[in-house]
């Protein structure tokens, strides 16, 4: 994580792909210095279609992301159920096709943000 957000305060403008737990204030406070306002699309599914995703994808997924020994009980993944919450938040239900062009837009139609720092 520590690249991740090292390359994001070096960028003009950045999109975060990451699970982020809405409990714990040290990614809250990472984002807060990256934008005054940044925007967060939080998308949802239920924890059984999580966790039947992540059984599929965890044999080809390097080492280094732990699947092996990665909790992911129903109480793990409902950690994860809500948005963090920093900014404004675009809900994306994931259990249908995701309209990229339309999430697009409605991410390009709120307000611009600026760096935090």
């Amino acid at each position: 994580m520590e690249l991740l957000w090292a390359q994001a305060a070096g960028a003009p403008a950045v999109v975060l792909d990451a699970n982020f737990w809405p409990d714990d204030p040290r990614p809250q406070a990472r984002i807060r210095e990256l934008a005054a306002s940044p925007i967060e699309v939080h998308c949802t599914c239920s924890p059984e279609v999580a966790a039947r995703r992540h059984a599929a994808r965890s044999p080809t997924r390097h080492p280094i992301h732990l699947d092996a020994v990665r909790d992911l009980s129903p109480e793990a993944l409902a950690r994860y159920a809500r948005p963090v919450g920093v900014g404004p938040v675009i809900t994306v239900d994931t259990t249908t096709p995701v309209d990229i062009a339309g999430l697009a837009g409605a991410v390009r139609a709120l307000p611009p943000t600026g760096n935090g720092s």
